[in-house]
């Protein structure tokens, strides 16, 4: 008997990166000087609190939107990157109540920027990973895999675990978080 897999592929804007308002474009190194408001925001709203959990200032730094038009908070990137995966998760679902009994666990594979990979590990997974010492790593080509488990579709019964992360090829000869 032969199988036969279909890949269905999306582009979406939903999984850019987060836009940053007048910095956009601007080299890493000039940012502070050309336009060192705008800067000194950018920096704060990505300070985070190393010592364990959450707090309310952090929470305040996540909602601090970039300068400038189109600027946008840590908050905005995570809820439209967070409702394009659970509508593709939902979709997956769906689908596969409807089809095929032996098409395995549906896979999701999301291709975008480092930034939205660690938001979506940060804030889909459920563990507190502020004092891991790889939390930032994304490097270019890695695989992190999360899974999620879900009674049904909707996105408050979905809870999602992390399988791996910063897998780079497949001897597993690079540096691994498992």
């Amino acid at each position: 008997k032969t199988t036969t897999t279909t890949t269905k592929i999306i582009e979406t804007p939903k999984l850019r990166e987060r836009h940053v308002g007048i910095l956009q474009g601007c080299e890493r190194k000039m940012a502070p000087i050309r336009f060192p408001e705008a800067w000194a925001v950018f920096c704060e709203s990505r300070t985070r609190n190393d010592k364990g959990g959450k707090n309310d200032n952090e929470e305040k730094r996540r909602r601090l939107k970039c300068l400038g038009e189109g600027g946008e908070s840590v908050d905005d990137v995570l809820v439209r990157v967070r409702e394009c995966i659970e509508d593709a998760v939902r979709s997956v679902l769906d689908e596969d109540e409807e089809g095929d009994e032996e098409s395995g666990d549906p896979t999701i594979a999301v291709v975008t920027h480092a930034g939205v990979l660690l938001l979506l590990r940060e804030y889909l997974v459920d563990e507190d990973l502020s004092g891991e010492k790889n939390r930032g790593i994304v490097r270019n080509c890695s695989i992190g895999e999360m899974k999620v488990e879900s009674s049904d579709s909707s996105s408050k019964n979905m809870k999602w675990t992390l399988e791996s992360w910063g897998v780079v090829d497949v001897e597993g000869t690079a540096d691994v978080v498992v």
